[in-house]
């Protein structure tokens, strides 16, 4: 089911820049309070079908992968959609604006398996749609993941560097 009071009784916050929305939304993961609770997390994840754009890791290995845009959320649901191939829960993190119209075609994330969120003005994650969870299609990817973000004596890494971006990707250990 979708959760619209929620949205309805949060501001709404505008967005200009996808690395914005990423920023906001990794701050709100980095507390302990957000929908899935203590996570350690990770940018740009290349699991050969592309990139997730931030992961998390709750308790001992499960892997959640989230992929942000500001208006192409068909573009946002492919790719999240691919992520399971190593990700246990997958989600959309959208705009306000741009969540609502996505929201309309839960059917299409429900198909998929794939959850949508938004960022509220307060810089809350509100979750619209929720991912089931299940056994990811490729556990030694997951298992990647995973060894990504718990190497000991390592806060910060490198997960993966692109000529596209402007400085290369980090890894920053909750």
């Amino acid at each position: 089911m979708i959760r619209f009071a929620n949205m309805a009784r949060s501001k709404r916050k505008s967005y200009t820049k996808e690395s914005t929305l990423v920023a906001d939304f990794a701050r709100c993961l980095r507390d302990e309070n957000n929908p899935w609770g203590q996570l350690r997390i990770g940018f740009e994840f290349e699991y050969g079908g592309g990139a997730a754009d931030v992961f998390g890791i709750l308790g001992e290995g499960m892997v959640i992968a989230f992929e942000a845009k500001l208006t192409k959320w068909r573009d946002a649901l492919h790719q999240a959609y691919r992520t399971r191939c190593f990700a246990n829960r997958a989600y959309v993190v959208l705009p306000a604006r741009t969540a609502a119209l996505a929201a309309a075609y839960e059917f299409e994330f429900r198909r998929r398996r794939v959850g949508l969120c938004t960022m509220s003005e307060d810089s809350e994650i509100v979750t619209l749609i929720d991912s089931i969870e299940a056994l990811p299609l490729q556990p030694w990817v997951a298992d990647r993941a995973v060894a990504a973000v718990t190497r000991k004596g390592e806060g910060c890494q490198q997960i993966r560097s692109s000529s596209k971006l402007q400085q290369p990707s980090v890894l920053i250990a909750a």
